[in-house]
């Protein structure tokens, strides 16, 4: 696990980067995908990250690179921050209850379609095969 500096406020790019673990490049070209990365900018021009900036970038590489998510699949998983949250000390099963819940109040159609992208930024191909012929299947028997 990443631990972030607990003794500074701002963060330069470089020192952004060496923490995150990515090259500075790869941390202007999230800034343009992700809309929840705005760092400031010091009197001198150069991007000055906070905590929670820091806190995102990390979130972004785990998506990216641990849970082999494609950039939309990120967004979106970052987007649908409240539905699909990550509850710090607790497991995902803990969580679940809360989420089918959420899911529950959903429009049947906005359910299906949720669930269709969170599961088609899994990449995998049996998934995607089966996701789609369940998506079709039930679109015709909702629709």
């Amino acid at each position: 696990m990443v631990q972030i500096p607990d003794d500074r406020r701002y963060f330069r790019i470089g020192e952004a980067s060496r923490i995150v673990g990515v090259e500075p490049y790869v941390l202007r070209y999230w800034e343009n995908e992700f809309p929840q990365l705005r760092p400031r900018r010091a009197d001198s021009r150069q991007r000055t990250y906070q905590r929670k900036d820091l806190e995102t970038l990390l979130e972004i590489k785990r998506l990216l690179y641990e849970e082999r998510m494609t950039l939309e699949g990120a967004k979106l998983r970052l987007k649908k921050e409240p539905f699909f949250r990550r509850d710090k000390g607790r497991t995902a099963q803990d969580t679940g209850g809360a989420q089918v819940g959420a899911l529950c109040r959903l429009p049947p159609k906005r359910v299906l379609r949720t669930c269709h992208l969170f599961i088609l930024s899994r990449r995998t191909p049996e998934v995607l095969n089966t996701t789609t012929r369940l998506a079709r299947s039930w679109r015709s028997s909702v629709v």
